[in-house]
């Protein structure tokens, strides 16, 4: 969980920056200090909520490259924090498939995913999001408008992990709505979301 260390740690990586520091580290989550860039900052979109529960956010203009992988699969995908909801975590939502498509030099892309539900149902949808990070690490993060309850509501949500040779290791994808008090953080079980086929 993060605290509200992270607002002052990210102060001081501000300050630090004027004077051309290279980057910081506090409490696991990785700050890589800015660099040109015109795209869209985390710390503009992502809201207290996804900073509570998000145990990284990379923030970076040199993230890897995600767009050049079929697809990633987390297995088993857990509801592991929730409030608002009459769902007592951890909970299986089924397997979650996503991947990345068209990343840009300006750290933009498309983030798109499939979600079998634990009925067998399949959800779909397709995103333009952000991308930060550095080396192997990184955090895709969007907002978006999604109808809750019959109404229409806005959500933020971030994915985060590091690439690895298998998939993405201590993957996170969480959302927040603070329109209607909507936070919910979702892990694998194994904390890996690993390397698949998108045409399954």
């Amino acid at each position: 969980m993060k605290n509200s260390n992270f607002k002052i740690s990210f102060l001081i990586v501000a300050i630090i920056a004027m004077i051309g520091v290279g980057c910081t580290e506090n409490n696991g989550t990785t700050f890589v200090l800015p660099v040109n860039s015109s795209v869209t900052p985390p710390e503009d979109i992502i809201d207290d909520g996804l900073i509570q529960v998000l145990d990284s956010i990379y923030v970076g203009f040199d993230p890897p490259r995600v767009d050049t992988i079929d697809g990633f699969v987390a297995e088993a995908y857990i509801l592991v924090f929730a409030d608002s909801i009459n769902i007592e975590p951890p909970y299986n939502q089924g397997k979650k498939y996503f991947r990345f498509k068209n990343q840009t030099s300006d750290n933009t892309l498309i983030f798109e995913s499939k979600q079998v539900t634990a009925t067998g149902n399949v959800e779909t949808r397709e995103q333009l999001a952000y991308i930060s990070g550095s080396d192997n690490h990184f955090t895709v993060y969007f907002e978006e408008t999604v109808v809750f309850q019959g109404v229409e509501i806005q959500r933020t949500s971030a994915l985060a992990g590091s690439l690895s040779d298998n998939g993405i290791t201590d993957f996170q994808f969480a959302f927040s709505s603070e329109q209607v008090g909507m936070l919910r953080l979702f892990e694998d079980e194994d904390g890996l979301a690993e390397y698949c086929s998108w045409d399954w």
